[in-house]
């Protein structure tokens, strides 16, 4: 795994697949209500009033974390949506969203709480999408940091990201292979999350493709994390 830029990131291309919530998982979301019992952590209360007040300034910004690493074989869509599934459900910060207590008060007022609504768990579910053959990595790229940049604000829900590239090798008798890509609201992971992540979905696919049972730890049932301004997406 290299630390870089989004834009030192070279992708293979290939044919793009995308991962989001059922609209029925989104309806739960919306209509989910606040947890007064368990407001943000200090650090995530700030990172949400600094990354509203930039947006709202028009300021560049990239207050999320990514990360995208390769798999050997062909993609079995099925089965990495139940892995990608199992994942968000094990982690219980990204069954949150975030709303201020006014929608419209000056974000930087401390006197109007951010407040934390809840998905319940049991309503979270991951469908996937068959996108476009993208024939240039610059392309391919392109289309990752725009869903990064505008699909993972922790002010909605969902937070994340999930995307995959089936890639196409010029050698016909090259093994088949593909690229998992995934981003989040810094609000809920660090870089240090971001690399058991890593080990973790390669885990929960595994065992989703073969019928195993991955040596997991528990649910992961805490909703803090360390969150402030991420720079840019690791690869």
């Amino acid at each position: 795994m290299d630390l870089n830029l989004i834009t030192h990131w070279h992708p293979l291309p290939g044919r793009v697949i995308e991962w989001g919530v059922t609209h029925a998982s989104a309806q739960r979301a919306a209509e989910a209500e606040i947890d007064r019992e368990l407001p943000p952590t200090t650090m995530q209360d700030r990172h949400l009033r600094r990354a509203r007040v930039t947006a709202e300034k028009g300021d560049p910004q990239s207050p999320w974390i990514g990360i995208a690493f390769d798999f050997a074989g062909t993609l079995d869509r099925d089965a990495m949506t139940r892995a990608l599934q199992r994942y968000v459900r094990r982690h219980d910060t990204l069954h949150s969203w975030f709303s201020f207590d006014e929608a419209t008060t000056d974000a930087a007022d401390t006197a109007f709480e951010v407040r934390r609504h809840v998905v319940p768990v049991e309503s979270i579910e991951l469908e996937y999408r068959v996108g476009d053959d993208v024939s240039e990595s610059e392309a391919i790229r392109a289309l990752v940091a725009t869903k990064f940049a505008t699909e993972t604000s922790a002010l909605q829900w969902p937070a994340f990201v999930f995307g995959a590239v089936e890639h196409h090798h010029a050698d016909l008798e090259a093994d088949p292979s593909f690229t998992l890509f995934h981003a989040v609201d810094h609000a809920h992971s660090d870089m240090n999350s971001m690399v058991l992540m890593y080990a973790e979905l390669r885990q929960l696919y595994a065992a989703e493709t073969t019928g195993s049972h991955p040596e997991l730890g528990p649910r992961e049932v805490t909703h803090s994390s360390v969150a402030s301004n991420a720079s840019e997406q690791p690869n």
